[in-house]
């Protein structure tokens, strides 16, 4: 798969490096590739898709995804949903076709919580923490090796929920990592520090020099509507005691870039799941892994994560 892991980035260049309080950007400029999307927070503001429980009793690793819209829907791994019976976090992403519905797989961040507060659930517009949502998506993708399904470990998720809001001195009544997020976005200036170029694509994402992930959508149209949900997920990382970084990234455009193609070229790739026209892929390296959506072979979305 090496050809596949060459073009997923080979048509990128990077803008200038840019500071969001603590976050570093590069930000991958690139030209439109695949097909027209919409993102899941856009699509649930708008009315034209529709996240519910998957039946009046629920299940907690399982949420109902309706697209009522003209265009394929995107959701992306970590997305935060919000309501019905407890807030919950995507496992991984995928897309969904115009006029059809799935249940799609996710873990709960919020364990204090099992009452119904609305019928349906919103998006909350982020992503979990960069390093969550890495932990996560490794959690994934073994149980995705052992045959298990792209569930996660429940109660590891728990406990990095609880850790979190240990780690950021605040409080949840219902152990809830949204209470967290919530507050410490309020001092995080994304929007006015990270506005997307015309031509923006994807980022890397660094605290210091040490990256948290990469991620690239198909299309800058894309982009513009998503970035926050990606960004402001980067941006609220608190540092542990004795952090050790996985890997290092220089902090120039071109040498960040370069060393993502080499790292991506090195890894062992495979297909999780291939259905007209869609490729689930994923793969694992020395340094980083991460997975890819692409569509007739153009990328819909790609994510990458440090080991």
């Amino acid at each position: 798969m090496e050809s596949i892991s060459s073009s997923i980035l080979h048509d990128l260049t990077c803008g200038p490096i840019r500071l969001a309080d603590r976050l570093t950007e590069i930000p991958l400029l690139g030209r439109a590739r695949g097909p027209r999307l919409d993102l899941l927070h856009h699509a649930v503001a708008q009315g034209t898709a529709v996240v519910t429980e998957v039946d009046e009793k629920g299940v907690v690793g399982r949420l109902r995804v309706e697209n009522r819209g003209d265009r394929p829907l995107l959701l992306i791994q970590g997305e935060e949903l919000r309501g019905a019976k407890q807030d919950r976090v995507i496992n991984r992403s995928l897309l969904l076709q115009p006029g059809t519905s799935a249940e799609v797989p996710v873990s709960c961040v919020e364990r204090g919580r099992w009452r119904r507060e609305s019928q349906a659930m919103h998006s909350s517009g982020r992503t979990l923490p960069s390093t969550l949502r890495a932990r996560l998506a490794r959690r994934v993708l073994r149980n995705e090796a052992r045959g298990l399904g792209s569930v996660s470990d429940q109660l590891t998720t728990w406990r990095e929920v609880d850790r979190f809001l240990e780690t950021t001195h605040i409080h949840s009544d219902t152990s809830s990592i949204g209470a967290a997020l919530d507050d410490l976005l309020r001092g995080v200036h994304v929007a006015r520090a990270l506005p997307p170029f015309d031509d923006q694509v994807g980022g890397i994402y660094l605290r210091g020099r040490e990256l948290l992930g990469m991620e690239r959508l198909g299309r800058p149209e894309a982009w513009q509507r998503g970035w926050q949900v990606i960004a402001r997920g980067h941006a609220v990382n608190p540092t542990p005691a004795r952090h050790r970084p996985n890997i290092t990234l220089p902090l120039e455009r071109d040498g960040a870039l370069e060393l993502l193609r080499g790292e991506l070229n090195a890894a062992r790739w495979w297909r999780e799941r291939e259905e007209d026209g869609l490729e689930d892929l994923r793969f694992a390296g020395e340094r980083v892994f991460g997975s890819a959506l692409l569509v007739d072979g153009e990328p819909a979305h790609v994510a990458v994560w440090p080991c």
